[in-house]
């Protein structure tokens, strides 16, 4: 058996995939298709993007922090509980902190963002307020 990928996911981008060259050198009553045609002479010159993608709009960050006015606080200061800023999210509780000593995750809720944020605490910048 035989098969491929018809379109898969590349960078955030679909990207649709013509069937190897070397299909061709099979006889064609020995190819089973589901719904896909191979054609004769494929276009192997580049990749092909298809579809009516946009690009993904930046969203509106208005919590979004100055440099200025941030001052990250020391890892061991975050604990549950606590209120922290983060320069992009802005003013957000952390409900829980979980894993091991040197990879501490910290699911905060951030105000005017829907979904809580998981967070590495080695490499987050928060501020404790």
């Amino acid at each position: 058996t035989l098969t491929y990928a018809n379109s898969r996911y590349q960078y955030g981008q679909m990207r649709f995939n013509d069937p190897s060259r070397f299909l061709e050198e099979i006889p064609q009553d020995s190819i089973e298709s589901f719904g896909v045609t191979i054609r004769k002479k494929p276009d192997f010159s580049s990749p092909k993007i298809i579809g009516n993608f946009k690009r993904p709009q930046p969203r509106n960050m208005p919590n979004k922090i100055a440099e200025s006015d941030f001052n990250p606080s020391p890892t061991s200061a975050i604990k549950e509980g606590v209120t922290v800023l983060h320069r992009k999210f802005g003013k957000g509780k952390v409900e829980m902190i979980d894993g091991h000593q040197n990879n501490l995750l910290a699911t905060i809720n951030f105000e005017g963002i829907d979904t809580p944020k998981k967070i590495a605490l080695k490499y987050a910048k928060l501020q404790v307020l």
